[in-house]
C-alpha cells in the first residue's frame, strides 16, 4: 500500500511539474535578435527613395560609397557596435549634423565623388527610413 501511495505522489508531482513548465513556455516569447544592418539592402532601399535627378546625377556606386563613409564615421564615433564590441555606443551623436556631412563631404571627395551637403541630406534622410523599417532606430528600437 505505501508503494501505491508513494507511485500516485510521484505521478503527481511530476504531473504539476510538466503542467506548469507548459504553462510557462507559453509565455515565453522567442529571443528576437537585434536589427541587423545589411549594406545591400540598405543601398537598395536609399536607391529606390532619393529622387531621380540625384540618382542620376550621383550614380548608384557613389551612393553606395556615401552609406559606406557614413557607416565608417558611426563605427568611429563608437554609434555602431557590434557583439564582439564591449564599448558602450555613443552618446548625442547627431546624424546629419554639420560634422557628420562635412566628413562625408571630405572623404568622397578624396574619392573622386563631388556632393552636396543637400546631396548628403537626402541620402541620409532615406537611410533613416530604412533603419526605422528594420526596427534599428525609432520606438522599437
Amino acid at each position: 500500500m505505501a508503494l501505491l501511495v508513494a507511485t500516485v505522489v510521484i505521478i503527481a508531482i511530476m504531473g504539476a511539474v510538466g503542467f506548469y513548465a507548459l504553462r510557462s513556455a507559453a509565455f515565453i516569447t522567442p529571443h528576437e535578435s537585434a536589427p541587423a544592418y545589411d549594406p545591400d539592402e540598405a543601398l537598395a532601399f536609399v536607391w529606390s527613395e532619393i529622387p531621380g535627378d540625384l540618382r542620376e546625377r550621383l550614380g548608384h556606386e557613389a551612393v553606395g560609397l556615401i552609406l559606406a563613409i557614413e557607416l565608417e564615421y558611426m563605427k568611429q564615433a563608437g554609434a555602431v557596435v557590434n557583439g564582439k564590441q564591449k564599448r558602450p555606443p555613443a552618446e548625442g551623436l547627431v546624424i546629419g549634423a554639420p560634422e557628420t556631412v562635412d566628413f562625408i563631404i571630405e572623404q568622397a571627395s578624396e574619392r573622386g565623388v563631388d556632393v552636396s551637403p543637400d546631396d548628403v541630406h537626402a541620402i541620409i534622410e532615406a537611410e533613416a527610413e530604412y533603419l526605422m523599417a528594420i526596427g534599428a532606430i525609432g520606438e522599437t528600437a
